[in-house]
């Protein structure tokens, strides 16, 4: 069984991003898509090493971070093609989210630094 988080450790506010498709097509005729805020959480981040295991799969060097926020509505549909920016200007591509016990309490993240613009 999983750690829980305790409510004061979420101490990081996050915005969830994900690419959403324009309404009308640019002048060259394709469709744009801009970022999107989908919510804004509290989360906890930490920081990892690149030979640091996670359980039995060995975390590759460029995952750098691990993320939990609570588990709810919005969080439960987190995807890889989403991406987090905190308040302190961290942006991280998600790896991969899931539920870590199974008990719909957190939502834990594998996340690696984002490069590019958004």
């Amino acid at each position: 069984m999983a750690k829980r988080t305790h409510t004061g450790e979420y101490n990081r506010r996050v915005d969830i991003y994900q690419q959403t498709a324009s309404t009308a097509p640019s002048t060259d005729g394709q469709v744009p898509e801009t970022p999107e805020i989908i919510t804004r959480r509290w989360a906890k981040r930490r920081a990892m090493r690149g030979q640091e295991k996670f359980g039995d799969k060995q975390i590759e060097a460029d995952v750098t971070y691990l993320v939990w926020m609570r588990y709810d509505n919005w969080t439960k549909t987190i995807t890889p093609k989403m991406w987090l920016k905190f308040n302190d200007g961290v942006r991280l591509n998600i790896l991969r989210a899931f539920d870590p016990d199974d008990r719909h309490r957190e939502i834990l993240m594998e996340c690696r630094n984002r490069v590019g613009d958004d």
